[in-house]
């Protein structure tokens, strides 16, 4: 019996052994599961800010592209502008110089006017 009774005891000390090394493996994979989901989370903060810097890359490109497009169109209406400018000053001048041999092709039927009275008279 105290054979039996050692036995027992020496079972129950082994069982004590695995049940703390149970324990010991469930803390363990306790802690693992932990980090694993301190990781994911991590993982996905650092996704989500990934995805928020491309997004505020492409918008800032977009902006870049639109000042581009909005400064080459302000350059092109200058340039009209310009040429509208040239254009008028054109005009005028043409119309200053039509104006001035209208004037002189004026005078010169008064003159021949004058100068056909004058020989009928």
């Amino acid at each position: 019996m105290a054979a039996k009774d050692a036995e027992i005891e020496i079972l129950k000390s082994q069982l004590d052994v695995q049940e703390g090394a149970l324990n010991e493996t469930r803390r363990r994979i306790g802690e693992l599961e932990q980090e694993r989901e301190t990781k994911r989370a991590r993982d996905a903060e650092e996704e989500r800010k990934r995805r928020e810097n491309i997004e505020r890359e492409e918008k800032r490109r977009k902006e870049e592209e639109k000042d581009r497009e909005l400064n080459s169109t302000i350059r092109r209406l200058a340039i009209q502008q310009l040429k509208l400018k040239e254009i008028r000053k054109t005009k005028e001048t043409m119309s200053a110089m039509i104006n001035d041999r209208q004037s002189e092709l004026n005078a010169i039927r008064d003159i021949v006017d004058y100068r056909e009275k004058r020989y009928r008279d």
